[in-house]
């Protein structure tokens, strides 16, 4: 569905409409349990394209480097383009939302993945797999002959360096 949707976007757009729902996706019953209570009515109470946007402003709010305001502002204008009369509801919402950002961390594992490692691992090792699932991992990259390389040389694999999520340097190749 998202290769049909961001046909129109650039590369980097492309990257960050799947980047976004895939965070979604991952994080979304703390995202949907924040929504609620911020909302103070179940989520089923809100209308579908509300509460997507919603979800989406969450996400930046709580698991992005997008400052609060932005995400807050962005998200209003959102849900103004699909319905003008719930813009003041968004505002409200994502500000109480706002307010939760520092108490959030990791990812929700789905219950039978932890119920699937909690007897072989302890309860400090299923909180370190989370976090680590919650963040997007270093890529490995190849570097076109007529650039110039970025990022950390992996030892034993000739021509070959991990770099941090996000943009690929110029010249860069994913491996």
């Amino acid at each position: 569905m998202i290769p049909s949707v961001s046909k129109d976007l650039s590369e980097a757009e492309r990257r960050r409409v799947k980047a976004l729902v895939y965070g979604v996706l991952r994080h979304l019953p703390t995202i949907d349990a924040l929504i609620a209570e911020s909302a103070a009515r179940p989520l089923s109470g809100i209308d579908d394209e509300v509460a997507d946007r919603l979800r989406v402003s969450a996400y930046e709010l709580l698991y992005s480097k997008t400052p609060g305001p932005v995400a807050v502002s962005a998200g209003v204008d959102l849900v103004r383009d699909v319905k003008p009369r719930a813009a003041g509801f968004a505002n409200a919402v994502l500000r109480k939302v706002s307010m939760e950002e520092a108490a959030v961390a990791g990812v929700d594992l789905p219950e039978w993945l932890s119920a699937s490692l909690s007897p072989h691992w302890s309860e400090a090792e299923v909180e370190a797999f989370a976090r680590a699932s919650g963040q997007e991992p270093e890529r490995v990259v190849r570097y076109r002959p007529e650039s110039t390389p970025v990022g950390e040389p992996i030892p034993g694999i000739a021509g070959a360096y991990t770099i941090p999520p996000g943009p690929l340097p110029a010249g860069a190749v994913v491996q």
